[in-house]
């Protein structure tokens, strides 16, 4: 019940930012707020409420990690960059534009066309996530502070903890993992929506607001061999069983060669589920809970938390995860 509960509320939030957002600008992408709780110790969340689309182009030209678009951004910059359709559809990668030239952190080129549909979106930051001055618990010590980690593309994390300075505030500001004298700029930690962070929360429980766009379309995540912090993306109505992630996932007759899908449950721990492959002919294939040797759950009935951990038992690989069906009409 909590769970369902939960998702109405989100639901709402999203309508009623839909609404107001529609009313100002009715060619306005939909926006929405989602409220994460940060409780006592580890919390692995994503962002689901996106920086605002900049610009949608076709591709010009392709030359390794350059892309040239058709129509440039209105500001250079830092971007997310979005494949929307053909061969890398739901492709996200980070960017830098200089008018309409985009250098692209990772080469698309072996499966970027000219012609392909590509939106440059807002990019969100330790600054617009956490703030300036952290609505985090800081200290003077990082041992005593709340932590912020993030994936760093290599398998493991870059941490950041908030110094609340010597007497007097002098000198505080977002600091990196043993980290010691002076500060980092918190705008230029950019957090790319399908990676998971962890926050420990080393005070009271707490909660952020995240607000921003809602992205409709689908979205690829890179997994690598074995534990992989993801976001599920969208932020209302994302289920096991409408995830897409039945399909992109590795089903087995046992638990131990499944790949495994992790979702905070809220109390410290997770609650895991994999999917069976069924009898002969796949008869009985569908989604277990971890430790489940007979039956299948509703997997309808197993909202998808913001954050999550895709345990990926074979080489490294791209799933796609697709938003509700509803999506389709915001």
């Amino acid at each position: 019940m909590k769970m369902n509960s939960l998702k109405a509320a989100a639901a709402f939030g999203l309508s009623a930012l839909v609404v107001s957002s529609a009313a100002a600008q009715t060619a306005s992408k939909p926006v929405g707020y989602e409220t994460v709780a940060i409780n006592q110790q580890f919390n692995t969340f994503g962002l689901r409420l996106l920086g605002a689309p900049n610009v949608t182009s076709t591709v010009g030209a392709v030359s390794g990690t350059t892309v040239t678009l058709d129509a440039a951004p209105s500001a250079d910059g830092s971007y997310i960059v979005e494949v929307n359709d053909n061969a890398l559809a739901g492709a996200v990668v980070t960017g830098t534009s200089t008018g309409a030239d985009v250098v692209l952190s990772e080469d698309l080129s072996a499966g970027l066309a000219v012609g392909d549909s590509i939106t440059l979106r807002a990019t969100q930051t330790m600054a617009s996530v956490f703030g300036t001055d952290s609505t985090l618990t800081g200290a003077a010590s990082e041992g005593a502070a709340d932590l912020v980690s993030v994936p760093d593309g290599s398998g493991g994390f870059s941490t950041y903890w908030y110094f609340t300075g010597s007497f007097g505030g002098a000198g505080k500001g977002w600091r990196e993992s043993g980290q010691v004298a002076g500060t980092i700029d918190p705008a230029s930690v950019t957090l790319v929506y399908t990676d998971g962070m962890v926050v420990t929360n080393r005070g009271a429980d707490n909660s952020l607001v995240i607000t921003g766009s809602v992205k409709t379309a689908p979205t690829t995540l890179g997994l690598t061999t074995q534990f992989n912090y993801v976001s599920s993306v969208y932020p209302a109505g994302s289920t096991l069983d409408n995830s897409g992630l039945e399909s992109q996932l590795t089903a087995a007759a046992s638990e131990g060669a499944a790949d495994l899908v992790s979702l905070p449950d809220g109390a410290g721990g997770f609650s895991t589920y994999w999917h069976f492959s069924g009898g002969f002919g796949g008869a009985g294939a569908g989604w277990r809970e971890s430790g489940q040797v007979a039956g299948t759950i509703d997997a309808a009935l197993v909202d998808l938390t913001s954050g999550m951990i895709v345990t990926n038992r074979g080489d490294a690989q791209n799933a796609d995860i697709v938003a509700p069906s509803f999506y389709a009409d915001l």
